[in-house]
Parts: structure tokens; sequence; C-alpha cells
């Protein structure tokens, strides 16, 4: 990207850290149940990743504790379209579901997966979805949640594995129009 630089916010071993506290509150919440997890494409799939195979080592660590079981979907959803100048990414304020998951969810425990918690409406609208499909419980699981840039309330639990500063990242699933989501830490795109 010309005339811009990342500036690490979070490191790898950081949010790892946090993904991983993150993943032992969520087994000692559902242990001995079997958890929906949906990914929210396209920006969740690193987190999901690491936060399942958190969950996965729980398991193995505790095996005198009830196993936490999981099966793992997908959905497509944003909000986000290109800046006018074609750099970076905004909120359009319209969520679109591009397409649904596939796994029934009726009686079942359903954690949805995102990698970001900023304005919040991307995650009100599908939970509200997916509320209508009657799960047993419904609970939400960000990487990140930016502080003081919500544009609604969400209505189920919310668990966060760290909190930013209202800055565009980038890294680890979040993009800047596809790119830098491979980084394997979260960065601040500064634009000179």
């Amino acid at each position: 990207m010309p005339n811009s630089r990342i500036e690490q916010l979070v490191s790898k071993q950081q949010i790892h850290a946090d993904i991983q506290r993150l993943a032992e509150r969520l087994c000692e919440r559902y242990s001995g149940k079997t958890l929906v997890v949906i990914g929210l494409l396209t920006g969740a799939y690193v987190f999901l990743t690491h936060l399942t195979e958190a969950m996965e080592d729980w398991n193995v660590r505790h095996p005198k504790k009830k196993r936490v079981r999981f099966e793992v979907g997908f959905l497509g959803a944003s909000s986000y379209v290109p800046n006018q100048r074609g750099v970076g990414m905004k909120s359009s304020g319209e969520v679109v579901v591009s397409f649904d998951i596939r796994i029934p969810i009726r009686r079942r425990h359903v954690l949805v997966v995102d990698d970001v918690a900023d304005t919040l409406r991307t995650l009100k609208k599908i939970t509200e979805q997916l509320r209508a499909r009657c799960p047993r419980t419904l609970e939400v699981a960000c990487m990140v949640r930016k502080v003081g840039c919500a544009k609604v309330r969400l209505t189920v639990p919310c668990y966060v594995a760290r909190r930013i500063p209202n800055e565009y990242v980038v890294g680890m699933g979040l993009d800047d129009n596809g790119r830098f989501r491979t980084l394997p830490y979260i960065g601040v795109v500064r634009r000179a």
C-alpha cells in the first residue's frame, strides 16, 4: 500500500495469550456440552482457527473435566465497503448476508465468532436472525472490540479477547481491502 505503514498494536504473543484465556473461559462455560461455532467470514477464519485449537488443547489438558465438543460452520456477512478513495474500508451501515450456515441450530448451544466488534451492526443482525431459529443458547466471541464506536447494542452475551482503541487495524484475519489479513499480529494502518 503506497504511503502507509503498519504499526504493531498487539503482538503475536499477546493476542495468542488473549485467545488462550478466552478459550479457557468458554470451555469452562460449555464443559460437557456440544457447541455450534459459527465463524463470520471472511475475517473471523484466523481467530476461529486459533480459538478452536485452544479449546481442543483445553480438552487435552483437562482430561478429568467433561469435554467441550463442537461443530464448526460459517456464515458470510458484512457491512464494509471500500472508502471513496479506494484505500481502507468503512461500514456502510447496511449488513449484507452472502450465505447462510448449513448446520441446524434449533435447541443447540451456538457461539458466533467474529474478528472485530466495532459498530456491532453485523453482529446484531446476525444474532437476531439466528435467535429466530430457537437455539438453546446464543452468544458471541470476538477477537477484538473497538472501544467507543458501537452504534447499536447486542442483546446476547459477548466475550472479547482484547479491547483496542478505535483505530483502523489489520492482521489476524482483519484486512484492508483484502490485504494484510495474514499478518501474525494486529497492527494499525498509518497513512502518510
